[in-house]
């Protein structure tokens, strides 16, 4: 276990040692007769491919784009000159054409990285809104805390207009608003000093 726990640690995954019985409390279904410990992240869970799958399309489909259901795709292909043919079930899709509308439309948007002042027990979700005075201007695209640097960092695409350094914003996180700020750079400990104390 000695050796999980230093995994963790060199990841910066949060985690917490508890024992056989406070993981059976969290977990009913474990068999904990031969364990001695275990290791609870509070970030950590498992995903409904079927929620995940609706919650990406509503996603793509608040940003612009057409989902096709009910079409598989039976082969890809590069062309000459760089574009891609996707053939479905019910005919062709010219993938160059999409990707320059969507180039086009995202023209407007900007990847940052969030700082939250406070993130409560948990980081936000992919797909989480991001709200500037109280107009939605982006989506969460992924978080976690950095311990080297303790604060909750996510990733976020947000309209250019949204995505000055040190813009107040929220993020709409299992219905509570939580503020953050865009930061300039991407904090980071590259040497690891913050860790190591």
């Amino acid at each position: 276990m000695s050796e999980a726990v230093e995994r963790c640690r060199v990841a910066e995954i949060a985690f917490e040692v508890v024992s056989p019985q406070e993981a059976l409390a969290r977990h009913p279904f474990l068999e904990p007769h031969d364990l001695v410990g275990a290791l609870w992240n509070p970030g950590d869970g498992d995903i409904d491919p079927s929620q995940l799958t609706q919650a990406l399309a509503k996603g793509a489909r608040d940003l612009g784009a057409r989902v096709h259901r009910f079409r598989r795709v039976t082969g890809l292909q590069r062309e000459a000159g760089g574009k891609w043919l996707a053939t479905t079930d019910k005919g062709d899709f010219v993938g160059c054409e999409a990707l320059l509308s969507e180039r086009a439309q995202s023209a407007g948007r900007r990847i940052v990285t969030l700082m939250l002042d406070d993130a409560g027990d948990a980081e936000p979700p992919p797909m989480a809104v991001v709200w500037r005075e109280g107009r939605r201007v982006g989506l969460v695209t992924s978080a976690a805390y950095g311990h080297a640097v303790r604060a909750s960092l996510a990733m976020a695409l947000v309209e250019r207009d949204a995505a000055e350094p040190s813009t107040p914003i929220a993020i709409e996180m299992f219905g509570q608003m939580r503020n953050a700020s865009i930061v300039s750079e991407s904090p980071c400990d590259p040497t690891h000093a913050r860790l190591r104390g």
